[in-house]
């Protein structure tokens, strides 16, 4: 589960062009939560459940999702959700930066 949270962080951070540490404080709330997993620490299944699913929640609606990565269902009134029903040239679905983990 840990290499499938990091992978989703780089992807997210590289087509959002954010860094690594900004993508962490968003899904976790903590700046160094994916190096951590990077360098071998464990992490609880319930928190590693709330990050996969702040990923689906808030994923880009033009980024495919890792295809080896099983998704969760995104909440109905999530940014992905919203940015799915919002008139194009809005700024829906970006990341939700203000989202309790």
């Amino acid at each position: 589960m840990t290499a499938n949270l990091v992978k989703l962080a780089q992807v997210f951070a590289e087509a959002n062009g954010i860094k690594i540490s900004t993508v962490s404080q968003y899904a976790s709330g903590q700046g160094m939560f994916f190096q951590r997993l990077k360098a071998g620490a464990d992490v609880t299944h319930g928190r590693s459940m709330r990050v996969l699913q702040w990923f689906s929640d808030n994923w880009p609606v033009d980024l495919a999702w890792p295809a080896d990565i099983p998704r969760p269902d995104p909440a109905p009134d999530s940014p992905y959700m919203q940015a799915l029903l919002a008139p194009s040239g809005t700024d829906a679905g970006r990341p939700d930066r203000t989202a309790r983990r």
